[in-house]
């Protein structure tokens, strides 16, 4: 027999009713052409026992399965793998601990069960590729999608419109592109047509080269029948230009000092008067005084700028954005309009920090803040060298911070794909000094600790798994859940 456990790749909570196959088949294939030899199911911690396995190897496989057939369908369920072939070498007795019978709510008892393997289901992104959607948002502005992530293209390019005339945008799986003509004297035709030679999933399942024609329409411009608005006085007020750019700022101040302000343009810029920008603080005493400033875009998008303050931010002052008008001019020729935006820093005792003192940092890392239920991040990091990173102004409660190797260094975390036999990227619940994965902030609380990622990744989830469900509110949070989906 066999036992073990699963989890959420992400959240790294258990799921209940995930098929755990062991195949006597050791092909690749196995899991989508044959039944498994044996199989179980996991209970509501994620554990399951594989019984009556022979002393063979065998290829372990799991999958939600969604239509109850016992053979698992890439487009629509989620699977895990075990890397190596698994010969089972504990004999089934009727006194093994992994068959004893355990209370689903005795919480010490159900994660004492013996294990042999850890699983950790994610979704396999689509294997079939093709040209999904596309279409014009605005004249100047097009998009193009795919159904599946890191399409192979050969070249693409408009019919009577130079490519070194547009600006290119990605997203962080290549299976999105937004397109944009950077020429304000070009006057775009009601209808674009796109040549795309890419690698096109076949009849046959396979990618072969196909050149695709898209067209693409420019959206129709309503006009708006609008009666001109008066004042209070009769009058006519005066409308705003309709050639401003609708720029967005984002400024928190639990990220201000590692983000900055964010800047949020609907189309790139062609110009960018950065001189005339200043940033203003005032101090809780009511003194005043410029801050020096950085200004960058971001490395993956063409149309999201930073303003970073260079200097420590300081508790309790008000830091103000001035962007006068006209200092930003777009691909269209918009201009911005006078802009002001402040973010005060909180100056409440009540208020905790975490410090995390990152070491024997090789590579990039993606850690994060998050609930202690793990659904919701509430701020992220991306670390890449050794050195102190805070989590400022957290209100009292219970919260976890997760760990995750950006092996690819794109930012987020990736999932696996089972047909290229590729695991989730790692992820870890931090675990504190005394053990606990569950971070408690009471009242004007700082808690720094020391990380080594290299100990730290290499560590067994179990542990770090036993040390968060033992808390009573995840219990509760966990068996709400799955109550919640219908499975109790």
């Amino acid at each position: 027999m066999a036992s073990g456990f699963l989890y959420d790749y992400k959240s790294l909570l258990p799921i209940e009713g995930v098929t755990i196959g062991f195949y006597s088949d050791l092909s690749d294939s196995s899991i989508y052409k044959t039944y498994p030899a044996k199989i179980a199911k996991t209970d509501k911690w994620g554990y399951f026992v594989v019984k009556n396995l022979k002393k063979i190897p065998y290829r372990v496989f799991a999958f939600l399965d969604i239509n109850a057939n016992s053979k698992f369908d890439i487009e629509n369920e989620k699977s895990a793998f075990i890397d190596n072939f698994i010969t089972p070498s504990k004999a089934m007795r009727k006194d093994s601990p992994e068959l004893a019978y355990t209370d689903i709510k005795d919480t010490a008892a159900c994660l004492a069960r013996p294990k042999e393997l850890d699983l950790y289901l994610f979704k396999t992104p689509s294997t079939r590729q093709y040209i999904k959607n596309s279409g014009r948002k605005e004249r100047k502005m097009m998009f193009i999608s795919f159904s599946a992530p890191y399409p192979k293209i050969d070249s693409i390019g408009f019919e009577g419109l130079q490519m070194s005339k547009i600006i290119k945008q990605f997203n962080p799986t290549r299976d999105s592109l937004v397109m944009w003509i950077n020429d304000t004297t070009y006057k775009a035709p009601d209808t674009l047509y796109l040549n795309v030679k890419y690698h096109k999933t076949d009849s046959l399942n396979r990618l072969t080269p196909f050149k695709e024609r898209v067209e693409l329409i420019a959206p129709r411009v309503k006009k708006a029948q609008e009666k001109p608005k008066r004042n209070n006085f009769g009058q006519k007020e005066n409308k705003k230009p309709e050639n401003l750019i609708d720029l967005k700022i984002e400024a928190a101040a639990d990220n201000i000092e590692h983000q900055g302000f964010v800047l949020n343009f609907p189309a790139p810029l062609i110009k960018s008067a950065i001189d005339s920008i200043s940033i203003n603080f005032i101090s809780p005493k009511g003194q005043k005084g410029v801050e020096k400033f950085e200004f960058s875009r971001d490395t993956a998008l063409v149309c999201t700028y930073y303003i970073k303050p260079k200097n420590k931010i300081r508790q309790g002052f008000e830091y103000r954005l001035n962007i006068p008008a006209k200092t930003f001019v777009d691909i269209y020729g918009f201009v911005n309009d006078t802009t002001l935006k402040s973010v005060m820093l909180p100056n409440d005792e009540k208020l905790g920090k975490i410090s995390l003192n990152m070491t024997d940092v090789d590579g990039n890392y993606i850690v994060e803040l998050t609930t202690l239920s793990r659904d919701r991040v509430l701020k992220t990091i991306n670390v890449s060298k050794d050195g102190i990173i805070e989590f400022p102004y957290i209100t009292p409660g219970k919260y976890s911070v997760r760990i995750t190797s950006d092996a690819n260094r794109n930012g987020f975390l990736d999932t696996g794909n089972l047909s290229e036999k590729r695991q989730p990227e790692k992820v870890r619940l931090y675990r504190m000094s005394n053990g606990s994965s569950v971070i408690i902030i009471e009242e004007s609380m700082e808690i720094v600790q020391e990380v080594n990622i290299k100990t730290y990744l290499l560590t067994d989830y179990e542990e770090n798994y036993i040390d968060i469900v033992t808390n009573s509110d995840l219990w509760s949070y966990i068996f709400t859940r799955q109550t919640a989906h219908g499975w109790c």
